[in-house]
């Protein structure tokens, strides 16, 4: 092989692998929009004219601005701010602005700053827009180089329900970001409890709605000395034919503020009443038949013999 040819075999190598670390290579093709409502802190994220996604987030004050737009021109895993603290998975829209995860006090997952995450959802401090860590991988992985972001305000707009979870400043598990999917992440590891499910028995054509929930409930495991009730949060899974006979699963499901998710499942059996059920017959003498009869008037004959006898005999 040749100088130039060796050359020019590397130069392509190089290139290569350069097109491998570009962070848009792995961003969805679908062409996003993001706009973030500074006023009510929160983002949504459309496809064309349909909303696929929204989430809290935390900005800076908001400022008179009316729409106005950035473009994400950059991405990182690790970012570090002016203050030294570090966000992770930064997309950056204005120079070095971006969306991202709250700070953390170094370049680890166990390091979060739990005061700035709790901020989810109000007025932040600086410049950044801060989402959960599992909300801003998912920006970092769909909405690649180029994704149009807009900034407005507009204190009127319909946000989601959910609420931003928030971190008791003295829990153990405080310096994780609840989103993380890092396995040893110790929030994931509060399963939430489900109590009272048991296999049921019964009977064609029957309802049996309430008795699947009855004495069912379900609790969070994320706070040891406060749980959560989600009774209300149990969603039940599965198909029963109550026309016919045969034996169903029944998967109960759910859910706690984090995601966190538990199941259970039992057996529901139906069966026909009519091949089960055996109603009682009480038991009918036979009739006495001649046979039974005669031997009858023997046995009488014979004892009233014997006792006539006996009483001749004494006189």
């Amino acid at each position: 092989m040749t100088k130039r040819k060796l050359l020019s075999f590397i130069f392509i190598l190089v290139l290569c692998i350069s097109g491998l670390n570009d962070k848009r290579v792995f961003a969805d093709e679908k062409a996003y929009i993001i706009r973030i409502n500074k006023q009510l802190n929160h983002i949504y994220i459309y496809e064309g004219s349909n909303l696929v996604k929204e989430m809290p987030c935390s900005s800076c004050n908001p400022e008179p601005i009316d729409g106005i737009e950035k473009a994400i021109g950059s991405k990182a895993d690790w970012q570090q701010l002016a203050d030294g603290s570090f966000v992770r998975y930064a997309s950056i829209y204005n120079g070095t602005i971006s969306i991202s995860s709250a700070p953390y006090s170094a370049q680890s997952s166990d390091k979060l700053i739990t005061e700035r995450y709790n901020q989810l959802g109000k007025q932040g401090n600086d410049f950044n827009v801060w989402v959960n860590i599992r909300d801003a991988k998912w920006i970092y992985e769909k909405c690649g180089v180029g994704t149009k972001v807009i900034l407005y305000t507009d204190d009127e707009e319909k946000e989601n329900d959910t609420k931003p979870f928030t971190i008791p400043a003295k829990d153990e598990k405080a310096g994780w970001d609840p989103y993380d999917e890092n396995d040893k992440n110790p929030w994931t590891q509060c399963t939430p409890v489900i109590e009272g499910a048991e296999d049921i028995v019964t009977t064609i054509n029957k309802d049996i709605s309430e008795k699947l929930r009855e004495h069912v409930t379900a609790h969070d495991t994320l706070f040891k000395d406060n749980p959560q009730d989600l009774t209300s949060a149990i969603q039940i899974m599965g198909n029963i034919d109550m026309t016919k006979e045969g034996v169903y699963d029944q998967i109960y499901i759910v859910r706690d503020q984090i995601g966190n998710e538990a199941s259970e499942v039992i057996k529901v059996k139906v069966q026909n009443i009519k091949s089960t059920y055996q109603p009682k017959v009480s038991a009918q003498k036979d009739a006495p038949t001649y046979g039974d009869k005669l031997k009858l008037i023997i046995f009488v004959g014979i004892a009233a013999f014997l006792i006539i006898k006996f009483v001749f005999n004494r006189e």
